[in-house]
């Protein structure tokens, strides 16, 4: 537990970008929700949350700039009170009302959500802090299937604040890796040199448009077995195929399609942290004509992924950088010139992609608590480059596929469920209505 005021901690590698990028309109706030059967009480949700923060002191804390670096601080100020949600999703963190803390909870009918400014977790971090909240709500509501004791966590959750960046990074050869690195460069100068963006009339912010689409994981397993592909390749060939289509209805068929996957780095490096912990690996398909089938798509996407998710990839890619962080040159140019620096490269590397797809994974939760959930989502906020971004997350045999976007037209968004539809599989469609046509 942290114990003084005085007591910091410094941001994981990962974590600097986003405080030197985050806007209004690009929070790099995202988040997770856990729908019940029960309508939700939020007296009862601050109960559990209170309960819950005292078991994760790490995520009590709020963001401090020094002169060099940006650091956390323990924050002492209250938790904000769990409020019916009133606004739109990711909007930006803290805000004053959230005294300083980097998360907020809210509550709609049967949903709890929980947002994280991603400077303080990922997603499998978020997870891991949604799991015990929801338990512990549960508990709080039916105290015959559980009764929690102080300091209680279930057998899965964990509380490690490892930089698992730095634990993990191998020295390398910092001039030998700028040549690598600035011959990369030029090669995707050239390559990316004509990158597919989705383009269109653009919802006013802070407005943004939310569509899950809902249907079996089991059959959506099926779906990918029969094309020798992982659910991961599947599904993001399906993306793919939808932009790609998109970029046809325009009339061009000559840009690359670019899509940023988050990539979970714990399994590979054997960790547990509850810090940032994953890197981005990118699914490619570049069209030659007009006439590529949904099969070119996914051959591309398999053969591009299976050359980024390697650990030798990993390793030189984690290597890179924290060298970069370590290099003691760099650690003394002041926070507001790193901040330029950082959203320079930032749009630059954006640039270069079409859209994120990001997995978060399966809800975990003891047998004696599933029939007191329906579901599990996620959603990202758009970002630079980016108007358009996906989620997939899944609940026991339910997959749910979020698109979040400030595009008008949903245009994508139907192509995606229209192709699942004609696969057979029932979708079933939920929307907050933000945006300009019909699904």
């Amino acid at each position: 537990m942290v114990q003084s005021s005085s007591r910091w901690g410094k941001l994981d590698n990962t974590a600097h970008l986003f405080p030197a990028i985050s806007t209004k309109r690009t929070t790099n706030v995202f988040r997770q929700s856990v729908v019940l059967t029960e309508n939700i009480e939020p007296l009862i949700l601050q109960l559990a949350l209170e309960k819950v923060i005292k078991l994760f002191p790490a995520f009590k804390v709020r963001l401090r700039n020094g002169f060099f670096w940006y650091y956390l601080e323990e924050n002492l100020q209250k938790l904000p009170l769990v409020k019916k949600e009133d606004d739109y999703p990711c909007t930006k963190l803290p805000q004053p009302s959230d005294n300083g803390y980097l998360f907020k909870v809210s509550c709609w009918k049967k949903r709890i959500n929980v947002e994280f400014f991603h400077i303080l977790t990922d997603g499998t971090g978020a997870q891991n802090f949604l799991q015990e909240l929801v338990l512990h709500y549960i508990a709080f509501l039916h105290p015959e299937i559980q009764q929690f004791s102080e300091g209680y966590l279930g057998t899965d959750t964990s509380l490690n604040r490892e930089d698992s960046f730095f634990k993990n990074y191998k020295a390398v050869n910092h001039k030998e890796s700028k040549k690598v690195n600035a011959t990369t460069y030029t090669k995707e100068k050239n390559l990316y040199s004509e990158i597919y963006h989705c383009s269109g009339e653009e919802i006013f912010y802070p407005r943004f448009s939310v569509i899950h689409g809902f249907f079996s994981l089991s059959k959506i397993k099926e779906l990918a077995k029969k094309e020798s592909a992982t659910l991961n390749e599947y599904l993001t060939s399906v993306y793919i195929w939808c932009l790609y289509c998109d970029q046809l209805s325009q009339g061009d068929c000559t840009k690359e399609i670019v899509i940023a996957i988050p990539v979970n780095l714990r399994p590979w490096f054997n960790s547990i942290t509850t810090k940032n912990f994953f890197v981005m690996a990118f699914a490619k398909f570049k069209p030659t004509n007009q006439n590529h089938t949904f099969k070119d798509v996914l051959l591309a996407v398999k053969q591009s992924l299976a050359n980024e998710i390697t650990k030798d990839k990993f390793e030189t890619t984690l290597s890179w950088n924290v060298s970069n962080e370590k290099s003691i040159l760099k650690a003394l140019v002041p926070l507001r010139l790193k901040n330029i620096g950082l959203r320079f490269i930032y749009k630059h590397t954006a640039q270069n992609t079409t859209s994120t797809a990001s997995n978060f994974g399966s809800l975990q939760i003891p047998e004696k608590f599933k029939p007191y959930i329906t579901s599990f989502h996620g959603i990202l906020p758009i970002s630079y480059k980016q108007p358009i971004r996906v989620v997939f997350s899944s609940y026991q045999d339910t997959f749910c596929v979020t698109f979040s976007s400030v595009l008008e037209s949903t245009s994508i968004q139907q192509r995606f469920f229209s192709f699942l539809a004609k696969q057979n599989l029932t979708v079933t469609i939920e929307t907050n209505g933000e945006y300009n046509g019909s699904m």
